[in-house]
């Protein structure tokens, strides 16, 4: 039961990361997506070509009453 009270309190606002390292493993393209129009995973299928890429999906949460 306090599990169900806690997801009616709390809202999560999803979005996605995409990153691109090269051979070293320097990150040199690093993106947040907070729109979901696909733009995310179009620019994670371009890059993951040309090298390693990863794309990640966070969230923030905000509590209200």
């Amino acid at each position: 039961m306090g599990d169900a009270m806690k997801d009616e309190q709390v809202k999560r606002d999803y979005y996605w990361i995409v990153e691109a390292t090269d051979r070293n493993g320097k990150a040199n393209y690093r993106k947040e997506y907070h729109v979901n129009d696909g733009s995310a995973f179009r620019d994670y299928n371009r890059l993951k070509a040309k090298g390693t890429v990863s794309i990640q999906r966070r969230f923030k949460e905000y509590k209200f009453a």
